[in-house]
């Protein structure tokens, strides 16, 4: 017969997929029951009776729960970035509004719990990497020019070449220290890319090079300022701070090279329409 923390602990394991709770329930019931008993029988039995579930567990539930609606092994794979590129701009802020929730309710929870010692680094990370890449996606709104789905699908799988292809390379010849952390990785891919666009911006002939210059630039400053605010962590390494200022210094300088590009196609953006409001006084 079960008790009554365990009847609760069992109500919040019902936000869970079917699939999972099918194979983990008992082993995630039992491990939060053993949290909590003592071994004197008196005190074990008013735990049982009329404790329940805290916030932080309720929270972990959840964001476990999201994470595996949204991309477990038993649901259908919906990438947000393939409906964006398809055209399907709603569907696509939907999906990636949802898919940054986990990472926030982690953070809540290590805040709330004490894990997480100062609200600075994971926070700056999540702002950065997550939450800013959502709010950019109000500019594909149902006026917008659509994009050509071919390269921008390409970009998926490219991504992963480039991130993680030196990562195993270094990981697999025993070179793994030879890589640079998150930021500076950023910092590098960054660069490289405007060098290897820089001879477009600097031709003004090839269409659409305005447009790839500002995104360049746009990502360039999103991976300049986690480069800065991360420099905290190296304060009592001086080495890993001159390696830092120097992958910041290289960004600077290669974003330099389609700056100019990137003003001409700010400046030539068309002025947005005029708000019917206005127009009607």
């Amino acid at each position: 017969m079960s008790s009554d923390l365990e009847r609760r602990y069992r109500r919040v394991l019902r936000l869970l997929p079917g699939w999972y709770r099918a194979q983990w329930e008992q082993d995630m019931v039992a491990a939060f029951l053993d949290s909590w008993l003592t071994g004197d029988p008196e005190e074990d039995k008013a735990i049982i009776e009329f404790c329940k579930p805290g916030w932080a567990e309720v929270a972990s539930v959840a964001g476990l729960a999201v994470r595996l609606h949204l991309g477990g092994p038993g649901t259908a794979r919906r990438h947000a970035f393939v409906t964006l590129a398809l055209g399907h701009y709603r569907t696509a802020r939907v999906l990636a509004a949802l898919a940054i929730v986990p990472g926030l309710v982690a953070l809540l929870q290590a805040q709330l719990t004490g894990i997480l010692p100062a609200p600075f680094g994971p926070w700056i990370f999540w702002v950065l990497v997550d939450l800013a890449p959502v709010l950019a996606m109000t500019a594909f709104h149902r006026d917008a020019q659509p994009a050509a789905p071919g390269p921008w699908l390409l970009a998926l799988p490219a991504g992963y070449v480039l991130v993680y292809g030196p990562l195993r390379a270094l990981q697999a010849t025993g070179n793994f220290a030879w890589l640079p952390d998150f930021p500076g990785l950023c910092c590098i891919l960054v660069a490289l890319g405007c060098l290897a666009h820089a001879p477009r911006a600097w031709s003004r002939q090839s269409a659409g090079s305005g447009v790839w210059s500002l995104t360049l630039a746009l990502l360039a400053a999103v991976a300049g300022a986690y480069r800065i605010v991360t420099l905290t962590d190296y304060l009592h390494d001086p080495h890993l701070i001159s390696v830092s200022l120097a992958e910041l210094l290289i960004v600077v300088a290669a974003v330099a090279l389609v700056a100019p590009d990137a003003a001409r196609a700010l400046a030539a953006a068309p002025a947005p329409p005029p708000h019917p409001r206005a127009m009607a006084t």
